[in-house]
């Protein structure tokens, strides 16, 4: 019989409750264990379909070392980790839409550490969910985005590829306005919905998406070697 976890629906959410009985801490660690580990599941998965393919390769290997290291975490402050398990999952027919989908997980991911961050106050937690964080922000999310804009070159799209240039041009004052404080993170998630593109769209997202995470980068001083 399969196991499963009681606070299931909160390791979907990916977000803490202050609500939930359970405290913050070990929401925090948990959420952060549950999300690394099926990062490193949904790449194993692309790795056994098409290969030891590029930038999978490298990277999940990142992505099982962080989770173990949130679990020497859950250890020293005696919090269980969450049940995960190796299981095959339905995977887009190319490696290319393999690579969008891990830009958006990517996204996710930097997203999901900005929620964490704010709840938990040990120092060796918060550095550890910073290193994490900084790995997507400046390593994984860059990997998987060149990934994407490669398969467009190597499909001889240059049409797309330069239309993507001049959107992500136009797009640039979206992401000075947002460092600046000009623009709050609901109007870029409403101007980046009516924009019909999907990889385009989601590119910019990213660019987006690390706004936060940069400005905390200039405080924190934040090194990532993995």
């Amino acid at each position: 019989m399969q196991q499963v976890n009681v606070d299931q629906a909160l390791l979907d959410a990916q977000r803490v409750n202050p609500n939930d009985p359970q405290p913050v801490l070990a929401q925090a660690l948990r959420i952060a264990a549950f999300d690394e580990f099926e990062a490193y599941n949904t790449y194993n998965n692309v790795i056994m379909k098409f290969g030891n393919v590029m930038p999978f390769a490298n990277i999940i290997n990142s992505e099982i070392t962080h989770y173990n290291e949130t679990v020497t975490l859950m250890q020293k402050y005696g919090i269980e980790a969450p049940f995960v398990s190796q299981t095959q999952i339905e995977l887009p027919n190319t490696l290319q839409e393999c690579c969008e989908i891990a830009v958006s997980a990517e996204i996710d991911n930097i997203a999901l550490y900005d929620n964490l961050l704010m709840y938990v106050n040990e120092p060796d937690v918060r550095d550890l969910f910073y290193r994490i964080q900084a790995a997507s922000y400046n390593n994984h999310l860059p990997a998987f985005r060149n990934s994407v804009d490669s398969f467009y070159n190597q499909n001889n799209q240059q049409n797309n590829a330069g239309n993507m240039m001049d959107n992500m041009a136009e797009y640039q004052t979206l992401i000075e306005d947002a460092m600046s404080g000009n623009i709050d993170q609901n109007k870029i998630v409403s101007m980046l919905s009516n924009m019909n593109m999907s990889v385009i769209g989601g590119l910019a997202v990213g660019a987006l998406g690390g706004v936060t995470l940069s400005n905390l980068m200039n405080k924190e001083d934040i090194n990532e070697e993995e």
